[in-house]
């Protein structure tokens, strides 16, 4: 269950990326679609994945990443895909929840 929780996870992340290129091609065009995902890879990868140089402590992380997760429904919903967003923003709350619950917060830690 928890390997499926957290290739969900993985998912989501990918997913969040799409959104916020929808996102800065509708604000500003291909751009900004593409500048957008590019800046939030970079700061995921430096400081919510798994394996971050950086490191926080869980409960930061989880929030962290949480909030970057819903800020790209949030996006999307701006974009005019008000049915996707909604969709991602539960989707990304119940694949939380469920890893919290699992006592795995941070996807991929061990």
């Amino acid at each position: 269950m928890v390997a499926l929780l957290e290739g969900l996870a993985f998912l989501l992340e990918l997913a969040a990326l799409a959104a916020y290129a929808v996102w800065g091609d509708h604000v500003a065009g291909i751009g900004l679609a593409i500048a957008v995902p590019v800046v939030v890879a970079v700061v995921w990868g430096a400081a919510l994945s798994p394996r971050a140089p950086i490191r926080l402590a869980p409960a930061p992380k989880v929030a962290l990443r949480l909030g970057v997760l819903l800020l790209s429904a949030v996006a999307l919903g701006w974009a005019g895909h008000r049915g996707w967003a909604i969709g991602l923003g539960a989707v990304v709350l119940a694949d939380t929840v469920l890893l919290a619950a699992l006592g795995r917060a941070v996807p991929g830690a061990r």
